[in-house]
């Protein structure tokens, strides 16, 4: 079983498997259209470890998305809280603090979490994949595009950053045509 964007189970820091196993049941919930049952797994799973910092940023994530902000902001704040407790991996420190400044729009910060997640983990298709889209929200799509194809470098198969070079080519070419 994986997690969302590939991670496996044994990559998310908790000390009850029955937390992880509920994070593994939601992400299938919501990868099959499920959201709602994703949220309630995934408190399930933050009630059997109420420090899974993992399973916060994903409920807040899917709850940002159910357009639930108040709720989402909750649990985003707590995952990055408990991402400098000092008890998670270093690689889920950044994605979670990374993440947490690109849903609040602090792209700067995103990019030097993300920075320094490509460069510690070389063979993480996430790290360039995340430093492009804080690159692109700042505007830098040439910079953007140089690290999807990085990420695409490290995961030749996957779809997503072909996508999103197109979503910066359509960038670049609008930013063209206004000049």
């Amino acid at each position: 079983m994986v997690l969302s964007m590939d991670r496996k189970p044994e990559e998310a820091t908790s000390g009850s498997w029955e937390a992880v196993q509920k994070l593994t049941l939601a992400e299938q919930s919501k990868a099959s259209g499920d959201r709602n049952l994703a949220v309630a797994y995934l408190k399930q799973a933050i009630l059997s470890d109420p420090e899974f910092a993992l399973a916060h940023m994903r409920l807040g994530d899917i709850l940002f998305n159910l357009n639930r902000y108040q709720e989402g902001i909750a649990h985003w704040r707590r995952a990055n809280e408990l991402a400098s407790s000092g008890k998670l991996t270093r690689r889920e420190q950044l994605r979670i603090r990374g993440l947490y400044n690109s849903e609040l729009e602090r792209f700067a910060e995103a990019q030097s979490c993300f920075a320094e997640y490509s460069s510690t983990f070389p063979h993480d298709d996430l790290g360039p994949f995340y430093l492009a889209y804080a690159l692109r929200m700042q505007m830098r799509v040439a910079e953007s595009i140089e690290q999807l194809w990085e990420a695409e470098r490290r995961r030749p198969e996957s779809y997503y950053t072909s996508v999103n070079r197109a979503i910066c080519y359509l960038i670049a070419n609008n930013r063209t045509e206004l000049n």
